[in-house]
């Protein structure tokens, strides 16, 4: 019995130390010159931490942020950095994050 509620109290303490957010780079948001780059606020990310980012499992996400080639380049105090390296995006591209402990 104790094995079960060591489990329980496991993945309720991981449950606590990742916190989940969706994000969106908006069309309008990307820098004037390629490669584009655009910032988004995430709050609890350092610079340091472990962080992990997955487009929104939607077509035209996943098509974006392929024809776009589009990569989080940096992550600073409560933010991320992402950068298109072949094409402006010209629509909204939605992602999850997912901010954990220190690496």
């Amino acid at each position: 019995m104790n094995t079960v509620y060591d489990f329980a109290q496991q993945r309720k303490a991981e449950k606590e130390r990742l916190k989940k957010f969706d994000i969106t780079l908006s069309a309008d948001h990307w820098s004037d010159t390629l490669p584009y780059s655009q910032t988004v606020q995430v709050q609890g990310v350092t610079g340091t931490n472990i962080v992990f980012i997955a487009p929104e499992p939607v077509q035209e996400n996943i098509e974006g942020v392929g024809d776009c080639k589009i990569i989080a380049t940096e992550q600073t105090t409560n933010a991320i950095t992402f950068t298109a390296f072949d094409a402006k995006p010209d629509i909204n591209i939605n992602f999850h994050v997912l901010v954990g402990g220190e690496g």
